[in-house]
């Protein structure tokens, strides 16, 4: 070792400069190396730092979509739920409601064959149905039946019923009395006389409101056909006005009419014909008996009615 340093500190001066140049160069490359090497590393850290943020960005994006998807799914299948909820209890609302109105209508059917008798109830419901088929019928919504209040109507037959049931139930009991005298028969007739009239008038009314019900029903008709033939005159005036435009149309169209090549055409083809004809009778004219009169006019002759037949032919032709 001191040897080393002996023979270092021997060395002249210029080679300890080379030494110390050759040195910081070294050491000026470590440092540029280390720090350009730290640059890159930060560079790389920050290049995959950021590829982390955006993976992580994506993956939050990702997650968003699902959850946003998956909430939406849950919010149809919820609307569905309820929407399916409701529609059940409305159907349910509906079928205890007809429930209601079938068991309701079974005890009036049953009060009222209890207190009118069968027939009774029969008159009273063929009433109500004649009513029912009136107040719905379009005649009656549109104000052609006037006042369609049948309330008095329908009272008034219960009524009568209920007369003719309690006369006729005292009448029975009357009946059922033994050694009936003459007062007895007397006020019996009268009662039968009473109920049949009441019985009568009853089935007066109800056969009047069926023919009411009936006179609605063609009234409904009636306006039913006005309504289509309306709507077929419109129609009917739609139809000739746009066959009227067409048929006026072709006939602006027809006056300028357009050029047929087929017309043009035959017309060449006779015209041809003719030419031809004429060429053909002039040669026969233009023929002579000897052969020294062919030789002397007759090729003269020719060219002269020839010449304007090719020329009338070239006009037609162009």
């Amino acid at each position: 070792m001191d040897l080393l340093v002996n023979v270092l500190l021997s060395l002249p001066k210029p080679v300890w400069i080379t030494i110390a140049v050759i040195f910081a160069v070294i050491v000026l490359i470590s440092v540029v190396t280390t720090i350009s090497m730290k640059r890159e590393e930060d560079q790389r850290r920050r290049e995959k730092e950021r590829e982390e943020e955006q993976r992580r960005r994506e993956k939050e994006r990702d997650r968003l979509v699902r959850e946003r998807a998956a909430a939406v799914k849950r919010h149809q299948q919820e609307a569905a739920r309820q929407k399916k909820q409701q529609a059940e209890q409305r159907a349910a609302a509906l079928a205890a409601d007809k429930r209601k109105q079938e068991e309701r209508a079974r005890l009036e059917d049953k009060q009222r064959v209890g207190a009118l008798g069968k027939q009774g109830a029969a008159l009273v419901k063929r009433a109500n149905s004649s009513v029912q088929r009136i107040v719905s019928s379009e005649a009656a919504q549109e104000g052609w039946l006037g006042d369609v209040d049948f309330t008095p109507d329908i009272e008034e037959i219960e009524a009568n019923l209920r007369r003719a049931r309690a006369l006729r139930g005292k009448s029975d009991d009357l009946s059922a009395l033994p050694k009936p005298n003459d007062d007895d028969r007397k006020i019996i007739a009268e009662a039968k006389t009473t109920i049949a009239l009441l019985e009568r008038k009853t089935k007066e009314r109800v056969e009047l409101l069926e023919r009411c019900a009936s006179e609605a029903h063609l009234i409904d008709e009636s306006l039913r056909k006005e309504r289509d033939e309306v709507q077929l005159a419109a129609k009917r005036e739609e139809l000739h006005g746009e066959l009227a435009a067409m048929l006026y149309g072709i006939e602006a169209a027809g006056m300028t009419p357009v050029e047929s090549a087929a017309d043009a055409v035959m017309a060449r083809v006779q015209a041809y014909r003719d030419i031809k004809g004429q060429i053909e009778r002039a040669r026969d004219d233009t023929e002579a008996p000897t052969d020294a009169e062919d030789k002397a006019g007759g090729d003269s002759s020719v060219e002269w009615i020839v010449d304007p037949i090719r020329q009338a032919w070239k006009w037609v032709v162009d």
